[in-house]
């Protein structure tokens, strides 16, 4: 079986073509899609659902910027998600968005897996990249 080394993130705040945060175009750029879509639908969302700018300022807070990259995927509180993001080829980013998001809904249980999982991940292995 191949293995190739692919670059781990590609959600990131973009630092070209940004208006505030460079969020939209960030995802746009990771997603491979135009920016004037996801701009449309975030507009959309704003005025729809009115989650739009809760979810931008969310991702605001915990997306790195594509020029502070390896700054970000040093480990931050016990380093359960950079364990993952490096174990298991996913990103980092997504990791943390995931994890942050399920604090909100869980309750605390989201609190207690976090902590479990730091004494059941191995250890990083130490790659910058991922295997796919």
């Amino acid at each position: 079986m191949s293995h190739e080394l692919k670059p781990k993130n590609k959600w990131t705040r973009s630092t070209n073509n940004s208006i505030v945060g460079g969020v939209l175009s960030g995802l746009s750029e990771g997603l491979g899609v135009d920016v004037t879509l996801v701009r449309l639908i975030w507009v959309l969302s704003v005025f729809l659902f009115g989650s739009g700018i809760l979810l931008y300022l969310f991702l605001w807070l915990l997306l790195p910027r594509e020029d502070k990259v390896d700054a970000y995927e040093t480990a931050k509180v016990l380093g359960v998600c950079q364990r993952i993001g490096l174990n298991y080829g996913h990103e980092i980013a997504v990791v943390r968005v995931l994890f942050a998001a399920s604090f909100f809904f869980s309750f605390g249980v989201t609190f207690l897996a976090y902590i479990l999982l730091y004494f059941l991940l191995p250890e990083n292995n130490g790659h910058k990249y991922y295997r796919v």
